[in-house]
Parts: C-alpha cells; sequence; structure tokens
C-alpha cells in the first residue's frame, strides 16, 4: 500500500476521554469526497479546441484522444489536483489535444492490473506496485515519468515527545498503515542506517490518517507513518503540530509514484502520453505558485471534493494539503519526473526485475520541453477569474 493508495479522508477525532471531538475540528474534516469517474476533458466535452480556437490540439489533428487514467485512490482529493483536474482547468488538455477521464481506483496495485486489462490507457501506481506486476511477469506498461519524485511518506511523534531519531525507535510501538508493507522495510532499513535494531519495534496498524493520530495521542503507539497530506488533515482538524522524525537515508527515499502508460498506448499515442505527463507536471508548478487557486480551481471540477464546513476553514485544510504535497513532486535538479539512481535501486532492492523492466526514460526530454509563454498565458486566463 502507496501513501496514495489511503486516500480516506479521516474519520472524526476523538478526544483522550473518548469525547467526540469539538465541534470546530469536526467540521473540519473531510466529508464524502469525488469516488466516481471524474471527466476531464479539454473544452468540456466537445471537440478539443487548440489555444488559437481551432480545433484539435497543439499538432494541429481535429480529434482529441480520450485518455482514460487511473489515479490510485478513490478520493480525488485536492493532494490530486495537477492530474485529476488541474490539466482541464489551466486548459492544458485542450492545447495539447486530449480529453482526460480520471476514475479513481482501490490502490496501486488495481491500477496497474485495470491498465494491463484495458480499461485504461494510463494512470498513476506506486513502485512496489509496479515491480511485483513485473515479477509475475504481467506488466506490459512502463512508468514513463515520476508524478511524485519525492518521499511522501512521513514519520511523526507527539510535539513532547523524547524521541529525536530513528535510533530512538528501539523498543517503541510503531503504528503503520500496513504491516509487513514497503514502509514498514524503509523504517528498518532508516533505523539500522542509524545503527539501532528494528527487531526490538513493535509494528502495528492502527488505522489510516485520525485514527493513527488518536492512537499517538492516547499513547497506545509512539510513533506513527502517514502520509504528508493527511499529516495536513490531522495538524488542521487536531490543533496540534506534529514533530517529523527524518534523516539523511530517509529524506533520500523517493520515487513515490510513477505515471505509467500501457505499451499500445505509448506505441500509438507517444506523443500524448508525454503531454499528459507534461500537463501534470505543468499543474503541479501552478499549485504551488497558487496554491490558493489550485484549491479553488480543484473544487470547481469536482465539488464533492470540498471539505465540509465553513469555506475559510476547508480552504485552509485544502491548502495545507496542497503545499504539503507540492514539495514531493516537484523537479530534480531542474527536470520533472525524474528520480536518482539511487532511489530506484532503492526502490527495487533484491528484485530480479531491472530498472528497464518499469521505468523508460524515452519521454524525458519531450516532457520536460514547455511553452513557457504559451503556458503562462493559459495561467492568466485561468486566474483572471479570482481577480
Amino acid at each position: 500500500m502507496t501513501s496514495d493508495d489511503r486516500g480516506a479522508a479521516p474519520q472524526a477525532l476523538r478526544l483522550k476521554d473518548n469525547r467526540a471531538a469539538p465541534k470546530r475540528q469536526r467540521r473540519l474534516l473531510v466529508g464524502a469526497m469525488a469516488a466516481a469517474t471524474v471527466a476531464i476533458s479539454g473544452c468540456g466535452g466537445g471537440d478539443a479546441q487548440s489555444s488559437n480556437g481551432a480545433p484539435g490540439g497543439s499538432d494541429g489533428s481535429t480529434d482529441a484522444v480520450t485518455v482514460r487514467f487511473a489515479s490510485p485512490s478513490t478520493v480525488l482529493g485536492a493532494n490530486t489536483s495537477p492530474y485529476s483536474s488541474l490539466t482541464e482547468a489551466l486548459g492544458c488538455a485542450e492545447a495539447e489535444g486530449f480529453n482526460l477521464e480520471v476514475t479513481g481506483v482501490a490502490g496501486s496495485a488495481e491500477s496497474v492490473q485495470a491498465i494491463e486489462a484495458g480499461r485504461f490507457e494510463m494512470g498513476g501506481a506506486g513502485s512496489a506496485a509496479v515491480i511485483a506486476a513485473a515479477e509475475s511477469g504481467n506488466l506490459n506498461s512502463k512508468i514513463i515519468t515520476w508524478i511524485i519524485s519525492g518521499n511522501v511518506e512521513v514519520i511523526v511523534v507527539m510535539p513532547d515527545s523524547d524521541i529525536q531519531s530513528f535510533s530512538d525507535f528501539e523498543g517503541k510501538t510503531v503504528g503503520l498503515a500496513e504491516i509487513g508493507s514497503v514502509l514498514e522495510g524503509s523504517v528498518r532499513a532508516a533505523m539500522e542506517a542509524e545503527g539501532a535494531d528494528p527487531d526490538t519495534v513493535s509494528f502495528v496498524a492502527p488505522g489510516i490518517g485520525a485514527p493513527s493520530f488518536v492512537a499517538l495521542e492516547r499513547g497506545d503507539v509512539d510513533v506513527v507513518a502517514m502520509a504528508d497530506f493527511q499529516v495536513a488533515q490531522v495538524e488542521v482538524a487536531g490543533g496540534v503540530e506534529l514533530r517529523p522524525i527524518t534523516s539523511e537515508y530517509w529524506d533520500k527515499l523517493g520515487g513515490t509514484m510513477g505515471m505509467i502508460a500501457s505499451e499500445d498506448f505509448l506505441s500509438e499515442h507517444p506523443d500524448i502520453a508525454a503531454a499528459v505527463a507534461r500537463c501534470a507536471h505543468q499543474s503541479v508548478q501552478f499549485a504551488t505558485d497558487n496554491p490558493e487557486a489550485a484549491v479553488r480551481l480543484h473544487w470547481e471540477a469536482i465539488p464533492d471534493a470540498k471539505p465540509v464546513g465553513p469555506e475559510d476553514e476547508a480552504l485552509e485544510l485544502d491548502m495545507r494539503q496542497v503545499t504539503q504535497r507540492m514539495q514531493n513532486m516537484g523537479p530534480l535538479d531542474g527536470t520533472w519526473g525524474a528520480v536518482t539512481d539511487e532511489v530506484l535501486e532503492q526502490r527495487i532492492g533484491d528484485s530480479d526485475v531491472e530498472v528497464s523492466d518499469i521505468y523508460t526514460e524515452e519521454y524525458k526530454d519531450e516532457i520536460n520541453t514547455w511553452d513557457q509563454d504559451e503556458m503562462q498565458s493559459r495561467w492568466d486566463e485561468a486566474l483572471s477569474k479570482f481577480n
């Protein structure tokens, strides 16, 4: 299970005496969010229009290509906005000549399986799921870019905890989303890197998001691991700033989620596949520069994604999630969608799978070739509605 598989919003927080959390905290929590297919099309469902108003995309074609995209979470929250809403809202899909139909599925493994079954042309998936499919011989897709290149897993403790480093985990209880997961292996490796014995740790699964925070607050666990956006959710809702535990080893982990495309689609529409990736990366830059506008555009595209409660509090929550997530979606040394060889080797580990079995850099240059003036013009148009 990867961080983006864990898309469910936090449940109502509980205080130590089991009373429901205060009303202000409860109403901040994200309510029911979009689980159904969200059609992201370049012109609201009709024929795609290029930036100059003529039919088709930047290549002059007259028909937009429909790309079915699997998001590895049934919840299309604001943290998914670069590929679930902003690609359309910023006019990139229209300019590039494609329609993007985004559907949330139950995790990275299902995303890979659905692409292999022909239900989708592209999607997002954690590297572990892609590697597992390659190991089983059931992978006819490739990661063409890393949409989440950083490490979105955040290890946190309560502010007053005496734990300062991974070496302090010895003899402690650590809460994870899933026992025996890749994340557990990463925590163990981080401890070993500091000379600590991970076999002294009790790993438990207290729940995802808010339940893990409750376990931490009550002292049922000493440490918990959450996705970056989940930390933002519980900090805003719980009124507490959790303290992260990190290390040089931990900071180097990355390659959390790749954007994959089927071999058939890459063969038939390589330019469109690269364009989908390019649009997503451009949307990350937009959201980084304009988090409030990104959130509001996401709400317009997916109304059910708006958190329940007063608008100012909902905006605070989603802006926090977007800001937190975009930090792990940026470029590496100026190159979008890149990760280091060290990260790839760490992700593959002892597997017999080769990097070339799961990932190709064939589209890197095209993905990183941006028409800055055209992009800024589209952004200005999108931002004008907020002026």
